[in-house]
């Protein structure tokens, strides 16, 4: 999105002169239409790019709402945790703190070992 963004800015700058021209003067209708229809024609573009992004949304959204309850693959972790007095303890893992436990474990190997279902 930005590269399109950056080569409409040179085409634009490239452009520009060519367009400010002696003959257009005093008013400089040419210039100043060609300008309000580029603008049009972005604000349409935006328009357009946020409907599409807002459908991809919702689609997602209905997607992960389906999938949520069909999802059991993670069900069953849990990791080992080693209490002050030195008692082992399994405890089972949320599905909503299970990407930052994975994430915690991999920074403290010594303190988490993961247990996955057979």
């Amino acid at each position: 999105m930005n590269s399109l963004v950056l080569i409409g800015y040179c085409i634009g700058n490239f452009a520009g002169p060519f367009v400010w021209e002696a003959k257009y003067r005093p008013r400089n209708h040419p210039p100043w239409t060609l300008i309000a229809v580029a603008e049009v024609v972005a604000c349409g573009i935006l328009i357009a790019l946020r409907q599409m992004f807002a459908n991809e949304n919702k689609r997602r959204d209905e997607l992960e709402r389906s999938n949520a309850s069909q999802d059991t693959v993670f069900d069953h972790v849990q990791i080992k945790h080693v209490n002050a007095d030195g008692v082992v303890e399994m405890r089972k893992v949320d599905k909503v703190r299970l990407y930052l436990s994975l994430a915690l474990s991999m920074l403290t190997p010594h303190r988490l070992s993961w247990i996955l279902p057979t």
